[in-house]
Parts: structure tokens; sequence; C-alpha cells
């Protein structure tokens, strides 16, 4: 079944569907692509086709700056959850400098000599809790790096798919005024 492109909703799901997708395609392949074009719609088809894709690509370039909003947030969060690790950081130091604090206004008769008292400070050790949120923290930034990779991707191939489709619709218009100039060419040396 042959889908029929007045009843095509999307210019682009269209081609695809009917000839194939472009990407990958070599040069051979998309002069190919472009025969079968010409071969199988009317020149009033490729300019529907070409306000369509150009209407298309127009959108997308008015509304990239949304696009852009959803990489700015992304940003932002690297800045908030750097800034929430540093802060963390400052909480639990203090809260065990001050557990110290207490611990040895409460036990100062027992602590007499600086020995003693190098002994306790060795012994609090803060590195589980802060190596824990520096983990927790990188974990974090790789994913908003991942999704700001996966975001940035999912808005580049929809405008590159457009131009592609623009690029082989001017062709084929153009390959359809020739073609049409051959026939008008041989209508006249044979009359």
């Amino acid at each position: 079944m042959k889908r029929d492109f007045k009843y095509a909703k999307s210019v682009t799901k269209y081609l695809e569907r009917r000839y194939g997708k472009l990407k990958g395609n070599t040069i051979a392949d998309d002069i190919e692509y472009i025969k079968d074009i010409v071969n199988d719609h009317t020149a009033e088809d490729l300019q529907m086709m070409s306000r369509r894709i150009n209407a298309a690509i127009s959108y997308k370039k008015d509304t990239g700056y949304l696009d852009n909003h959803i990489i700015m947030y992304l940003g932002l969060l690297i800045s908030v959850f750097t800034s929430m690790g540093i802060t963390i950081f400052n909480i639990v130091t203090n809260y065990n400098l001050a557990f110290l604090n207490n611990f040895l206004k409460v036990n100062e008769n027992q602590i007499k000599d600086a020995n003693n008292l190098s002994d306790i400070f060795t012994h609090i050790d803060l590195s589980g809790p802060v190596n824990k949120w520096v983990y927790f923290i990188c974990i974090i930034l790789l994913i908003i790096f991942i999704a700001m990779a996966i975001v940035v991707r999912s808005i580049k191939n929809p405008i590159d798919n457009l131009y592609c489709y623009s690029v082989i619709i001017e062709e084929a218009i153009e390959l359809k005024k020739i073609n049409k100039k051959k026939i008008n060419k041989k209508k006249k040396t044979s009359r």
C-alpha cells in the first residue's frame, strides 16, 4: 500500500515511512531518493512539502530559546548541588566541632596532657561523611551532565532532519523543473 501525501500529517514522517530515513545515506542514495520523490509527486506536492518543511524550520528557530531554557536550568542545578554539598559539609564539620568542644568541657579534668588531646583528635574521623557527600554530589552532577547531553541531542536531531529534508525537497523541485523543460523541449521538437 502506497501512502498518499494528501493524507499525511507530517511531511518528514511521510517521507520516512514511504522512502526511508535520510541519515547515513550516500549521495547516490540521495539521488535515488530524489528521483523517487520526483516520480511519485506533482510539482504542487513538492511545493507544499517545501513550504511545510520551511515552516517547521522557522517554528523551530522561533521557539529555540525555549529549548535553551532547559539547558540553562540544568546548568543552574550544578551550582545548586555544589552549594548544597558545601553547606552540608560545613554543617557536619560544625556539628562535629561542637560535639568535640562539649566533650572537652565535660572531660577537662581527665585530659591533662597534650598526648591525650592529640589521641582524641586522631580518633575523630570526618572522612566518612565527607566522602559520602562528595560521591553523592559527583553522582548528581554526572546525572545532570548526562541529562544535558540527552536534551541537547533531542533538540538538535529534529532540526537537522528538517534541514536535510529541506535540501532534498529543493533538489527534487529543481529536478522536476528540469524534467518538465526536457518534456516541453521534446514536444516542441516532435511537432
